[in-house]
């Protein structure tokens, strides 16, 4: 699996902590070079570490049309 790329805006869906816009920051893999995890730095500046399904969109699915800080739920793709 490729890595997200850094400084790409992704919506993330951790319960109970976050749920929304982030910018990827970090990738941290194994030895074997698979991914662990990303941090990702939250549209209120927080950095949170989150596991890979819980990216719930693909970097394709978000448009940079707006700033991470503008994003409204209506931005957001439908649940499938």
């Amino acid at each position: 699996m490729n890595p997200i790329p850094l400084d790409t805006t992704v919506i993330v869906s951790v319960p109970g902590e976050y749920s929304g816009p982030a910018v990827v920051r970090n990738v941290t893999r194994r030895i074997s070079g698979s991914i662990i995890a990303y941090r990702v730095e939250t549209s209120d500046g927080d950095s949170i570490v989150v596991w890979p399904e819980e990216i719930v969109t693909s970097p394709s699915v978000v448009s940079l049309r707006h700033p991470v800080s503008s994003f409204q739920p209506e931005d957001l793709p439908p649940c499938a």
